[in-house]
């Protein structure tokens, strides 16, 4: 890593960390702030890709430069992001989960799972609220089913806002690494012949999963819904100059 890298690891990540989830609209500002266009823009945006196909979305506490890196080795690469969420990190983490606007019923529900090693429910109840988060604030239409998936963003990318997120922006790069994570918990399950290799919502809400759902995979849950509500306040935060919500645009 450059030494420009470096500083952007260190500045841009530290202000975002101290600011924190309760104003994500302003950290999400705070970062686009910082161009990558000099720091090996497909770098950044390939690694972000990967760690989300892999089960990882920003972690609040791990370096920015983390996600950057390619690691081959699963164990590995879990062994490395786990570190950044222990106890006390989890706590953090659940504290700015109650400090955002979610449903705080599901949301205690799945902390309290999670604290009784209930790990199966906990995820079914995580995945309820990407789906409601993703599913209400999109609009209904005759003849058109509303889409639970990763394709919600992709509509926003390809959407009136192409001038204001396809930037090089740190924005960008987490919306990416978001998108890349959902298309694998969403992914179609070939009729439950596919065999994932990544947590999937269809599995597990369909009783059709025959693992068992780890910690770990509860982790990158919180980590996704933390993440989803971060990427839809940063949108909506962008269309208020416009005076329209993300229902509204994805309406035209």
């Amino acid at each position: 890593m450059s030494s420009g890298e470096e500083k952007i690891d260190k500045d841009v990540w530290g202000e975002y960390l101290k600011l924190g989830s309760p104003v994500p609209i302003v950290a999400i500002r705070i970062l686009e702030k910082y161009s990558l266009v000099s720091y090996n823009w497909d770098d950044w945006n390939e690694g972000m890709k990967y760690w989300g196909e892999n089960g990882w979305t920003i972690i609040p506490h791990a370096p920015a430069g983390l996600f950057k890196t390619k690691i081959a080795d699963k164990s590995e690469r879990d062994k490395i992001a786990l570190r950044y969420l222990r106890k006390n990190d989890m706590e953090d983490l659940f504290s700015n989960l109650q400090g955002m606007r979610l449903n705080h019923k599901d949301l205690n529900e799945a902390i309290y799972c999670y604290n009784n090693k209930c790990y199966k429910a906990c995820a079914m109840i995580l995945c309820s609220m990407i789906d409601g988060m993703i599913y209400k604030r999109q609009p209904v239409k005759k003849g058109s089913r509303r889409k639970g998936d990763s394709r919600f963003f992709e509509k926003i990318k390809e959407s009136g806002l192409k001038e204001d997120l396809l930037q090089q922006s740190f924005f960008l790069l987490q919306m990416n690494n978001l998108i890349a994570y959902l298309t694998k918990l969403f992914e179609n399950g070939k009729d439950f012949q596919l065999d994932t290799k990544v947590l999937n919502r269809n599995f597990l809400l369909h009783g059709m999963s025959k693992k068992n759902v780890s910690q770990k995979e509860c982790k990158q849950l919180f980590l996704a819904v933390y993440n989803t509500k971060l990427i839809i306040e940063g949108v909506n935060g962008r269309l208020k100059k416009k005076n329209v919500n993300i229902t509204q645009m994805l309406s035209n």
